[in-house]
């Protein structure tokens, strides 16, 4: 079917200028895919170090933060990342007014809606935030970024480059996606 549609098409394909202009810059992207990109793997591991002892000692403070809050301290398997444990330490212990719902109904935890609207109001919802999006950061980059990437005898990342991979006419990348890599 595929070599069908090939041969049917392959003489009025081959002239066009979209076809050529790709077909130019096709050997430009395999040699950038060859080079790969140079990340400086000691600069992550050590920046993930810190991070991590750094949102370990901000978990520590939200934590006391919502204890005090809620009156009593928290128990020591609560998991910030239960949407249903949140719920109830924001909205029952902690007293605050629910503003956004689930669709069945429930609190809302959403961390683009509910949350950030909390956070106007209570600095411990602020700092929740603040901790959520380091640990984001830590645990979707930093932690991992060597290990998924760091395969090539020559230490760089060569990611996949896909010249077909946007409407706008731009390349875009994966494994990694280093347009979305935080500076």
């Amino acid at each position: 079917w595929t070599l069908w549609h090939h041969l049917r098409r392959w003489a009025k394909v081959r002239k066009t200028f979209i076809y050529k202009t790709e077909m130019a810059v096709l050997p430009v992207i395999a040699d950038m895919a060859d080079v790969g990109l140079c990340y400086d793997w000691n600069l992550l591991r050590d920046e993930a170090r810190e991070a991590r002892d750094f949102g370990e000692r901000l978990l520590a403070e939200v934590i006391e933060d919502f204890g005090a809050l809620a009156g009593e301290p928290l128990p020591p398997e609560f998991n910030f990342n239960s949407s249903v444990q949140l719920s109830d330490l924001l909205y029952n212990k902690c007293d605050m007014t629910v503003k956004y719902r689930t669709k069945g109904g429930k609190p809302s935890v959403d961390a683009k809606h509910a949350l950030p609207e909390l956070a106007k109001r209570h600095p411990e919802v602020e700092k929740y935030l603040s901790w959520k999006r380091l640990d984001t950061l830590r645990n979707n980059f930093l932690d991992r970024y060597e290990t998924l990437y760091c395969w090539a005898a020559d230490g760089r990342a060569h990611p996949l480059l896909l010249q077909h991979g946007t409407i706008a006419g731009r390349f875009s990348c994966e494994q990694p996606n280093y347009q979305q890599s935080p500076g």
